[in-house]
């Protein structure tokens, strides 16, 4: 199903710049909270939620910054720093 990896290793000060930025809705948090890249796919499969609106929804916070895109691949992650 999900190659297992290891998370990286918390940054402070990142965490701490990123306090002023939008936050991730829950359920996607949730879905993405152990940093983890991930399709849209597979995020929507763990949230529960529709495919297409956890697309739409990815694109925007990784547009500012809030999760990271890897464009190659089309995955998504959300930093440690930002949970």
């Amino acid at each position: 199903m999900f190659a297992p990896t290891h998370p990286p290793a918390l940054d402070t000060a990142r965490r701490a710049a990123f306090a002023a930025r939008p936050r991730v809705p829950a359920l996607l948090a949730d879905a993405m909270r152990d940093a983890l890249w991930r399709s849209a796919a597979e995020i929507a499969f763990l949230a529960r939620l529709d495919e297409s609106v956890v697309r739409a929804q990815l694109v925007a916070l990784a547009a500012e910054r809030v999760v990271e895109h890897d464009v190659r691949l089309d995955r998504f992650r959300l930093p440690l720093e930002h949970c």
